[in-house]
């Protein structure tokens, strides 16, 4: 503990001119890194003057993934296509009627992602509404097929969704014992039935809502307290004034409670946020948000507090601590944690950002039982620094080390990148190099990876070659990448268009 007081107090001592630009754990962030992935493919696709989009990306001899779009005026196709090496050809598509300035409602056919408020039934909603729907997930996720509507009238919102769809699962005894992510097509197949109807009302910048949820299988668990048809009752509120935003959803499970409550506070130079978690049993909607930031499981009750200071207008200072407490732990700790310092200095040519997170290893070795390491304790440091060398031209570095084993040094995790960048007003070109060396399981977030998970994973030594070209024009706008590695030859491809 000694240790980590003053390793923190020479990190504020040494870095006291900093910006911020907090970056979560990526084993933790799982869903926020695939939905940036997502975003990111999509709306590379849709900025074209004609709505035509196409992107495509692949890594020679695995995997190939093309999306498609076509849009003309409120009506909107959406076309996913992956292929992977041995394997079929996985697609989904969306059909939908957009919202338009005469007409807010919504509607959609094929795959989509719903969201209603904090996350306890279906994804985490935006900033505006309680209720929305997202474009389809990559091909090989899971996702709900069927139809789904928002009719919004004045101050009030209509929600509705139908899904049926087919799912592999992990069968004992004819039972389910669990239900795959992802596309296995070598494994059984159960039947998953969903219908949800939901209300909005607007007022005075704040937000009720309520949503009726059943989800049903044709089979049974293997957990005997795991219900084959659940059914949820949620209501969810938000309340914005000028410096104050409170959040608060509350959830009805079968027999078992869920709640969740965020507050932010913001006053001149200084902004917080405090929020708290608590579920009772471990049954989640199929569909539903991660319930906790540091456990992906039921039955536990977690706090969060963010925050965020800025002592001068270059210099700013982030502090992140969440705490979980597992209820019903048969074994120790039943207390984990996780804590981010980082400070942040961005004068006029120059960007400069450190971060040291420090976290308990069994946050980490929950979900990954081959995460075995020396240290209870673990620690991740990451440099990151961009300079401008012209008005065209930037030099970025990027750095990160990992202290996972103290008795054996060489075992613990380091990256490194580098990359130069210029631009002109049509043109843009960027080139550079990946190196890393790991023994233990390595997770970098990566947005143009052919990865849906929108991270690099690996536990090998690597070093790679990049170069990004992009060019925006009055007619299509268009970006390319490719990565060769020069230890075992993988090549992939990335390549979008707009038009």
């Amino acid at each position: 503990m000694k240790v980590s007081v003053c390793f923190t107090f020479l990190l504020l001592v040494c870095c006291l001119f900093l910006f911020a630009e907090v970056e979560e754990i990526p084993e933790l962030d799982t869903e926020n890194l695939e939905d940036n992935w997502l975003n990111l493919l999509y709306s590379e696709i849709e900025d074209g003057k004609y709505n035509f989009g196409l992107n495509n990306r692949l890594k020679y001899s695995e995997n190939c993934l093309t999306n498609f779009r076509l849009q003309q005026k409120e009506l909107c196709l959406n076309l996913n296509l992956y292929f992977k090496e041995s394997s079929e050809l996985d697609a989904n598509f969306q059909l939908s009627r957009l919202p338009s300035k005469n007409n807010r409602s919504e509607i959609y056919f094929g795959s989509y992602r719903p969201a209603f408020g904090l996350g306890t039934v279906l994804k985490k909603s935006g900033e505006k509404t309680l209720f929305t729907v997202n474009r389809p997930a990559h091909p090989v996720y899971y996702s709900p097929f069927g139809a789904a509507t928002i009719v919004r009238i004045n101050s009030v919102s209509l929600f509705f969704m139908g899904s049926g769809r087919k799912r592999n699962a992990s069968l004992k005894e004819n039972k389910i014992n669990s239900l795959y992510k992802t596309i296995h097509s070598e494994s059984p197949v159960v039947q998953e039935n969903i219908l949800a109807g939901g209300l909005e009302y607007q007022m005075n910048n704040s937000q009720f809502g309520i949503l009726v949820y059943e989800q049903n299988y044709d089979r049974n668990f293997v957990d005997s307290l795991m219900a084959k048809k659940m059914q949820v009752y949620a209501f969810s509120t938000k309340m914005n004034r000028e410096n104050i935003t409170i959040a608060t959803e509350l959830a009805y499970l079968e027999k078992d409670l869920a709640l969740q409550t965020t507050s932010q506070f913001s006053y001149h130079n200084i902004a917080q946020e405090i929020s708290y978690a608590y579920r009772q049993g471990n049954q989640l909607p199929v569909y539903a948000a991660k319930p906790y930031l540091l456990s992906s499981k039921g039955e536990s009750q977690e706090i969060n507090w963010n925050l965020n200071y800025q002592p001068h207008k270059i210099v700013y200072l982030d502090l992140r601590y969440a705490l979980i407490r597992k209820n019903n732990c048969l074994k120790s700790p039943v207390w984990n944690s996780r804590s981010i310092i980082n400070l942040s200095l961005k004068p006029s040519s120059t960007a400069i950002n450190l971060q040291l997170t420090r976290l308990d290893k069994e946050i980490i070795s929950e979900n990954d039982s081959s995460y075995i390491t020396t240290l209870p304790v673990h620690y991740r440091f990451r440099l990151k620094v961009r300079q401008e060398l012209n008005e065209n031209m930037d030099f970025t570095l990027l750095c990160r080390y990992h202290y996972e084993d103290k008795m054996e040094l060489h075992k613990n995790s380091f990256y490194w990148e580098n990359a130069f960048r210029y631009s002109q007003k049509r043109v843009a070109i960027s080139t550079g190099i990946k190196t890393w060396q790991t023994l233990n399981m390595l997770i970098i977030p990566d947005e143009y990876t052919e990865n849906p998970s929108g991270t690099i994973a690996t536990a090998s030594d690597e070093n790679i070659f990049f170069i990004v070209l992009s060019y925006k024009g009055n007619l299509f706008q268009c970006k390319t990448e490719m990565q060769q590695s020069w230890l075992n030859g993988n090549r992939s491809l990335y390549f979008s268009i707009s038009i």
